[in-house]
């Protein structure tokens, strides 16, 4: 990584290895773990900067993962040693933005990603403004893992591939499906002959609204181009909950 003549120690570097649990059956790093190590490195982060989970819970607020965007450079195997820097990078309006960059034992770049939080008060569930962070959010505003803000998706008009329920082992700490889940989901809903032969180039997810334990999610997909495109849709609230892009 190059890092920049200044605002390095807004900088975190975070050393994971891909263990059996985080490959697939090919033995290649699945995304949904990848966007694992991502959350925790971020959170590492923001501990480590002063604005982490005990801080904002002191506030009463919480860190939710809006918007993401990764695109995968290099396949990483089972048992391989990656390390991922991140760090804040801007605001825009009430999101703060934040970039990872995933590299191999070898400095080789593995991947990429830009992705967008929201402080959310616990008691309304609505997004705040924190004070006190512009400087950390803005000295490395020209730092770009990925230069564009992780995109906002459009509606999906395709068919219904599937039905989930949200279960025990879906939930997180903050009470409702975790992050990682989606991504799990949508990457369930290929065969296996595809995934023996197709490996990500990019996915893109927008959180919309939270879902809940035993709730329902409805997931509605369309190939538009060179992507698949998905929604899915709390069948409980009748709302669309997320969104995502995904090109191989």
């Amino acid at each position: 990584m190059i890092f920049p003549e200044k605002g390095t120690e807004y900088i975190t570097s975070i050393p994971f290895e891909v263990t059996s649990a985080d490959a697939d059956m090919f033995g290649r790093l699945r995304p949904g773990a990848l966007l694992n190590f991502m959350i925790q490195a971020a959170g590492k982060s923001a501990d480590s900067l002063g604005f982490g989970f005990n801080n904002l819970e002191q506030i009463k607020l919480f860190w939710v993962l809006s918007r993401f965007k990764i695109q995968f450079v290099r396949q990483v195997q089972w048992m391989e040693k990656i390390v991922v820097h991140t760090w804040p990078k801007d605001l825009n309006g009430l999101l703060y933005l934040r970039d990872f960059q995933i590299e191999n034992e070898k400095g080789e770049i593995v991947g990429r990603a830009s992705s967008a939080w929201l402080a959310i008060d616990a008691q309304s569930r609505r997004p705040k403004i924190i004070q006190g962070l512009h400087e950390p959010f803005t000295a490395l505003s020209k730092f770009h893992a990925l230069e564009e803000i992780p995109e906002k998706l459009a509606a999906v008009s395709g068919k219904t591939i599937s039905e989930r329920l949200v279960t025990y082992t879906d939930v997180d700490v903050n009470k409702h499906l975790t992050s990682v889940r989606y991504v799990d989901w949508i990457m369930d809903s290929f065969d296996i002959e595809h995934h023996e032969h197709f490996y990500p180039k990019s996915f893109s997810v927008n959180y919309l609204k939270e879902n809940q334990w035993n709730e329902s999610i409805r997931i509605d997909s369309e190939k538009k181009e060179d992507s698949f495109l998905f929604e899915g849709v709390n069948l409980q609230k009748n709302q669309s909950s997320f969104r995502a892009k995904l090109t191989f």
